[in-house]
């Protein structure tokens, strides 16, 4: 994620003008892979985001009510979490017994999409609310500095990411 952090910045900085018109938002997972970039990157806990640079933010999955580690799908209700395929059951885990469980694509492809209709996304209006923060910190700077009351969650304060 870093190198693509990277390279966007470096790739994106000749263009001048109406390339950059919307912000560009990577959701990471707050789990031991987000560590890294906030370890090099995130300096302060200073919101529900991190501005990288030029156009590019980065936002990161709310973390458990325990302070624990999450990864998007944890923003599902328990019912979808729990849909059985074939017999086997949804697991998170980066290595999966495939006799008995399915991982995050056929999760993806298979329950979510699939399902869509019937999913309740109730879990995810934090993340879009994240998302509405950073097209207003964007569209503020853009115009020349933040719109009144769209730089408070820059300010230092408890946010857990």
């Amino acid at each position: 994620m870093l190198s693509l952090m990277n390279i966007y910045k470096k790739h994106m900085e000749c263009f001048k003008g109406e390339v950059r018109k919307h912000p560009v938002i990577i959701l990471v997972d707050n789990d031991s892979g987000a560590k890294q970039i906030k370890i090099k990157y995130v300096k302060d806990e200073v919101g529900p985001f991190y501005h990288y640079g030029l156009n590019l933010y980065v936002t990161f999955t709310p973390l458990g009510p325990g302070g624990e580690d999450s990864a998007i799908e944890d923003l599902f209700d328990e019912k979808t979490l729990s849909h059985k395929l074939d017999g086997k059951t949804f697991s998170k885990k980066k290595k999966i017994d495939p006799k008995i469980e399915f991982g995050k694509t056929v999760f993806a492809t298979k329950v979510v999409s699939a399902n869509q209709t019937k999913i309740k996304f109730d879990g995810f209006k934090c993340l879009l609310d994240q998302f509405s923060q950073v097209i207003g910190h964007y569209t503020g700077e853009k115009e020349g500095g933040c719109k009144e009351g769209c730089c408070s969650m820059t300010q230092k304060r408890n946010w857990k990411r």
